[in-house]
């Protein structure tokens, strides 16, 4: 039973690159067109379930591994977020328990849930789950554990046919309080951390669009403040209600000093870095394109991520609408959902919103074409004869016609597959 259990331990995961863009433009006119482009389209056929648990998963296969020996006994569960380096195409993931007992209540692959890596019973000492079959880039592995009785150790392991791939742990959140309700009341906003002012304290003074940086010089027990501004060298009388200190990050969102972020209001973005965060809820923004400085509210001001809406750093995409796509490739992705992307055509970086990019997949799911397969396209008494170099989501794919050796998008209700 150990063995069989053991053996079910060679798993798997996959992840994407990062990279990034220095210059960014307005979202591009998408509207409908037609030709040229590149790689691209919906979801692989289905792949084999996993094999059973007597059985070794791949032979062929090279494992990584990572050991967590500290899974916290916080109740609700905290995430522990593992980085996969390089990306790497993974056939399973998999969990044993090394010592202690461990309840894992939530698990994903970038932004994939992994149902089989969900444990509706705690584990103990030895016990070993394994994910389903992926066959998916995995970057980043989240796993939602709770220890019992005491600290649990556990170790993950991924399964790989294409290379020897890094597990690091790159991330912790800790579980976060329930949300206000009935019989669970909101609880008050923590205390900053900055404390009450104090002389030194580095602070903006100001209201609206006005702010002035400076120094505490003096507290007085009547609510008044002496502040050195920063501009000019000169102190001021302010009401302590005007007065905020520099806090190292935001108290309403995960944004801390040195973190690189997009300003995106309406269809402008702005890259830049956080400078500073004070007690008022604003952050300071250094902009890229002048180097000025930007005092901002957070529900403007966004965070990187790796992936999101199953698409990440690195992956090749198409973007627009109806016919005509461009090429490129994602070099950076917002918590708003915005991405940055590459054309190949211009070599520029554009931001799109999420729902006009469409990833480049190997194969179209339902009539099984892929990349370099010979296809006739059209209908009725006009057809053309090409090659595919690219399969995208939503069933899109790229086409080279023999006649004119251009690309061009078509829906995959038009192709056909050449089957001898």
């Amino acid at each position: 039973m150990k063995k069989a259990l053991l053996s079910l331990a060679a798993v798997v995961l996959s992840f994407s690159l990062i990279a990034r863009a220095d210059n960014i433009e307005d979202l591009p006119d998408l509207d409908p067109g037609s030709e040229s482009g590149s790689p691209g389209n919906q979801y692989p056929t289905p792949l084999p379930p996993p094999p059973p648990p007597s059985e070794p998963s791949t032979p062929a296969s090279e494992a990584g591994t990572l050991r967590i020996s500290n899974v916290s006994r916080a109740s609700g569960g905290t995430v522990y977020r593992i980085s996969v380096r390089p990306g790497v195409v993974i056939q399973r993931v998999s969990i044993r328990v090394n010592g202690g007992k461990v309840v894992i209540s939530g698990a994903r692959v970038n932004t994939t849930p992994v149902r089989n890596l969900v444990s509706p019973d705690i584990l103990t000492a030895g016990a070993a789950m394994s994910s389903e079959y992926l066959n998916e880039r995995v970057f980043t592995i989240d796993l939602r554990m709770e220890a019992y009785g005491g600290e649990a150790d556990v170790t993950v392991l991924v399964s790989s046919d294409e290379r020897w791939p890094q597990l690091s742990l790159s991330d912790v959140f800790p579980p976060q309080p329930p949300a206000p309700g009935p019989g669970n009341p909101p609880r008050p906003p923590p205390p900053s951390s900055a404390g009450p002012l104090r002389a030194g304290d580095a602070v903006i003074s100001g209201g609206g669009s006005n702010y002035y940086t400076g120094q505490v010089v003096a507290v007085y027990d009547n609510g008044q403040v002496v502040v050195r501004d920063d501009d000019d060298g000169k102190t001021y009388v302010r009401s302590s209600a005007v007065v905020f200190k520099k806090i190292q990050c935001a108290t309403s969102k995960r944004l801390c000093i040195g973190q690189d972020v997009l300003t995106y209001g309406g269809s402008n973005g702005y890259l830049g870095k956080i400078v500073g965060a004070y007690t008022n809820g604003l952050v300071a923004v250094r902009d890229n394109d002048d180097g000025r400085r930007y005092f901002r509210k957070t529900d403007v001001v966004f965070a990187s991520v790796n992936c999101f809406d199953g698409k990440c750093v690195g992956e090749y995409v198409i973007s627009g609408s109806s016919s005509k796509y461009y090429s490129g490739r994602i070099v950076n992705i917002w918590e708003n959902g915005i991405f940055q992307v590459r054309d190949d055509d211009d070599s520029r970086a554009y931001f799109r919103r999420t729902d006009v990019i469409k990833k480049s997949i190997r194969c179209e799911r339902s009539k099984g074409i892929c990349q370099g397969d010979r296809v006739m396209s059209g209908g009725g008494s006009r057809y053309y004869l090409g090659v595919v170099v690219g399969v995208y989501q939503s069933g899109v794919i790229a086409v080279r016609d023999d006649d004119d050796g251009r690309v061009y998008y078509r829906s995959v209700d038009v192709i056909s597959k050449r089957v001898n």
